[in-house]
């Protein structure tokens, strides 16, 4: 399955935005976008359209986070569906998300049940 990806960049911020399930045989491309986010000193990637990652990505997203702090820039998720959420949670990588985006979501999963 191939991911869709879109930029916006202003200043020294960059937003990717990626749609599609990202699995192990296309992680690759979105670490590939990541590392050439690094140019920038703020990167957000923005996972509305994700419905669904594998711990592949998980290790990626680490990559890019260590990448970033040894840089001293910063990296965060936004947007993320509540599938995606609950796998970042239980690598204990809330801290990529904004205080909004996870607390939202928990809410949205403990009332879903």
């Amino acid at each position: 399955m191939s991911l869709k990806f879109s930029k916006v960049e202003k200043d020294d911020k960059i937003t990717l935005s990626v749609e599609g399930r990202i699995i192990s045989s296309n992680a690759m491309l979105l670490e590939n976008e990541l590392n050439e986010a690094l140019k920038f000193t703020h990167i957000e990637l923005d996972m509305a359209g994700v419905p669904f990652i594998t711990s592949t990505v998980i290790r990626t997203l680490l990559l890019i986070l260590q990448e970033a702090e040894d840089m001293k820039k910063i990296f965060r998720v936004i947007n993320p569906q509540h599938p995606v959420i609950r796998i970042i949670g239980l690598a204990n990588l809330e801290d990529l998300m904004s205080p909004y985006d996870y607390e939202q979501a928990r809410a949205i999963g403990e009332k879903n049940g």
